[in-house]
């Protein structure tokens, strides 16, 4: 088996081993570094440069990037939850729209937030999609299924996308505002 077979191997049972740790209730921290430990076995470089090099540098460069806009969004989710705000703001939605509309509106400002390149959308919408699903008598599974559906709509397919992949611009001379993606309204409408 070639070292890019057997890397594939080794990636596909960290992330069962990982799946498995986590449910068996060890932290994930530690079961990361497990599962970091059995994908560094197919390093090129070796185990040490997978383990003691990679793995942190990787780590820590993410860290970097995305501190600031997870501990704001957090900050923002608890100060709505403290205040009352997420509970307020789902009982005027609701009675607007409707507890049937509620998770199309949840789904709705998933997407604005996306779209506006908020990268911590997570806090916010979980903390909207409480007080939003708490009004509609809705569990809080749809608003989970929302969060994670509605992602690659608001990241990926929506023209103008900040997250869009840039490489068909480069080669089609365009812009990421120059034609709708279909395949968003397929998405849209088969949920």
């Amino acid at each position: 088996m070639t070292n890019v077979g057997l890397s594939l191997v080794l990636i596909l049972v960290a992330i069962a081993c990982f799946i498995v740790l986590c449910y068996k209730g060890l932290s994930p921290v530690a079961s990361a570094l497990i599962c970091t430990a059995i994908v560094s076995l197919a390093d090129m470089n070796g185990f040490a440069n997978g383990f003691f090099e990679l793995f942190p540098m990787v780590t820590t460069g993410f860290m970097k990037f995305m501190l600031l806009p997870f501990l704001t969004g957090a900050i923002f989710g608890t100060v709505m939850n403290a205040s009352g705000c997420n509970e307020k703001l789902g009982r005027w939605l609701v009675a607007k729209v409707g507890p049937r509309l509620a998770p199309y509106t949840l789904a709705a400002l998933t997407v604005i937030l996306l779209l506006g390149g908020v990268m911590s959308y997570v806090f916010v919408v979980a903390y909207l999609s409480f007080g939003i699903l708490k009004q509609a008598n809705l569990p809080r599974t749809v608003g989970l299924t929302i969060m994670s559906g509605y992602m690659p709509i608001g990241m990926i397919l929506l023209c103008g996308a900040t997250t869009t992949q840039l490489i068909p611009t480069q080669f089609l001379g365009t812009n990421i505002y120059a034609g709708f993606h279909w395949e968003s309204l397929c998405l849209w409408y088969a949920w």
